[in-house]
């Protein structure tokens, strides 16, 4: 009996390990962070880490490259089905919210990104995080 119990612990801490390798997660600001389940293929996609430790997806894989002001996260995702660039704009949250996702404008266009970038007044923020996605 303490045989089968040892093997069933050994397989839940080898379980564990692996999950923990195949996970990443890179802070951005606050309770913003660059997230991936897959850190193989490094798909990462911007969430929110609820109170819980759990990550709520704000902006969808693949994002490539973000950068951020007190107020702003800026990203950059490359969209696999359309082989095309899309950009977001993410106001910061700086109380908790369940809704983090709530004021986000996109996906945009490069030249729509950047009209609205001026128009916020942000045209400033440069993209200074970037993933390698190779």
């Amino acid at each position: 009996m303490q045989t089968v119990n040892g093997i069933k612990f050994a397989i839940a801490c080898a379980l564990c390990l692996f999950m923990q390798a195949c996970t990443s997660e890179t802070k951005i600001t606050g309770d913003y962070y660059l997230f991936s389940l897959d850190n193989i293929n490094r798909e990462m996609e911007l969430t929110y880490k609820l109170g819980n430790g759990d990550h709520l997806g704000i902006v969808p894989m693949t994002v490539t490259a973000v950068g951020f002001n007190s107020k702003y996260i800026i990203a950059k995702q490359h969209s696999p089905d359309s082989n095309s660039l899309k950009y977001y704009i993410v106001p910061i949250s700086r109380t908790k919210t369940h809704w983090p996702e709530l004021g986000i404008i996109g996906p945009l266009s490069a030249g729509d990104f950047n009209r609205v970038r001026k128009t916020l007044n942000i045209d400033s923020v440069k993209f200074t995080i970037f993933v390698d996605v190779d």
